[in-house]
């Protein structure tokens, strides 16, 4: 049976759906004691998750029991924000009577949906730094994969996903829409947008990629767009970041530690403290040995950036620039997590404050249409590891669901398949498939 559940899971093309990518047939090879469902929606303003455990509770739960018998967990944990109480009810009356799945209420403060906090906040036991869940006999999946996980039972392949279009718009609404429609279709789905100078944060306003692209497509791990005006502050904040070089983090860091105070990492015990990363960050390339080892340990998270600092620095965008030698060293010893993490915590609405995002905190209905695309743009890598390779030519007529792209055996990575039938335009370095 286990070897059934990761094969199907294999062939429909499951990848993690939380933002990371990383093939589920090969993490559901882990074994593990407990599965940890993540629901907690990390990213401010998204809803996407939310929609789905309310509309599609059974299958989350059957996803859930198929990944413990895949990896032998004999526990299985829906983790979820305690005041998502609409999604805990729906969920909590299809529970089995076993009592082998149960709800876990989290405090809704960012980012709890980290797997080392997630792991360490359901299990209490802590992740090795650098290292992954199931070192602690854990394994955590989206409850987006989950759904997937269930469907690939039914040998329905990945071609749609929960998305949540916001900020900027005249309807923001969560959808379930095709994989390979673009942002101009998503935004067109929303209303339209209210700004005719837009900049679109895709994935979240913290960890998502600033873009000005409209033609850039959604892939399977694509859970929220944001639109923002070009001249809103953080979408200025993302520009300086990026842009700018470690002259300017030499030139204004004047040491004040709050980013490493607040840093969720370093207050697991993780040996990681940005302020030091960025007294470091003007020095010479030779100087890069010494901060490979606090950089490997960052989780992306964003809060030294976006919420700590009082110089609109960005410590994150210094541990980016330093990993790019690929160089990581095991960090010594075992975590312990700080005396004060617990008063330390970043509440969300706190949060959207300081991103200057509280207009747009507002309720997000989901819309139940579905939506046909007359073209579509599959990127052949929307997963870690190698792209997939076209199995279909140009010209060619594809059906629903058809398998279009393959990965090579032995190498990670993950199947592709058609959301709509048409006909193939083009196989690079997209797939492009008309309706």
């Amino acid at each position: 049976m286990r070897s059934e559940i990761i094969k199907a899971v294999e062939q429909a093309g499951v990848v993690g759906a939380g933002g990371a990518g990383f093939p589920t047939h090969v993490k559901l090879q882990a074994k593990a004691d407990v599965v940890i469902a993540n629901g907690c929606e990390c990213e401010p303003l998204s809803h996407s998750d939310r929609h789905l455990m309310q509309n599609e509770p059974q299958a989350i739960i059957d996803g859930l029991a198929l990944a413990m018998q895949a990896t032998g967990a004999k526990k299985g944990i829906i983790a979820i924000k305690a005041k998502n109480k609409t999604a805990i009810q729906t969920l909590s009356q299809h529970l089995p009577q076993d009592k082998t799945i149960s709800i876990h209420g989290l405090r809704n403060y960012y980012p709890i949906g980290d797997e080392h906090l997630l792991v360490y906040e359901v299990t209490d036991k802590l992740v090795p730094p650098q290292g992954i869940p199931p070192q602690t006999e854990v394994v955590v999946l989206n409850v987006a994969t989950l759904y997937n996980i269930a469907r690939a039972q039914q040998k329905m392949p990945v071609t749609h996903r929960y998305m949540t279009i916001m900020g900027e718009v005249a309807e923001p609404k969560t959808v379930s829409i095709p994989i390979g429609i673009s942002i101009g279709e998503l935004i067109s789905l929303a209303g339209g947008s209210l700004t005719d100078d837009a900049a679109y944060i895709f994935g979240g306003p913290m960890m998502g990629q600033l873009v000005y692209d409209v033609n850039l497509p959604v892939t399977k791990t694509s859970a929220a767009l944001l639109v923002l005006d070009r001249q809103h502050s953080l979408v200025l904040k993302k520009r300086f970041w990026t842009k700018n070089s470690q002259r300017q983090a030499a030139s204004y860091c004047y040491q004040c530690k709050d980013c490493t105070k607040t840093c969720p990492r370093n207050l697991l015990g993780h040996d990681l403290s940005p302020h030091k990363n960025m007294r470091q960050s003007g020095y010479l390339q030779a100087q890069k040995a010494l901060l490979n080892l606090d950089a490997g340990l960052c989780s992306g998270c964003g809060l030294c950036a976006s919420y700590a600092c009082q110089m609109g620095l960005s410590p994150l965008e210094a541990n980016r620039r330093t990993l790019k030698d690929k160089t990581k060293t095991a960090s010594p010893g075992a975590p312990t997590p700080h005396p004060f993490r617990n008063s330390r915590f970043v509440p969300m609405g706190r949060l959207i404050s300081r991103l200057g995002l509280r207009p747009y905190n507002i309720p997000v209905p989901y819309d139940s249409k579905r939506y046909t695309p007359g073209l579509i743009s599959l990127a052949l890598k929307q997963h870690v590891g190698v792209p997939a390779q076209p199995l279909v030519n140009k010209g060619e007529r594809v059906l629903a669901g058809q398998l279009v792209a393959e990965t090579t055996v032995g190498n990670l990575g993950a199947r592709l398949h058609s959301p709509i039938a048409g006909c193939v335009m083009e196989t690079e370095p997209n797939l492009l498939i008309k309706h």
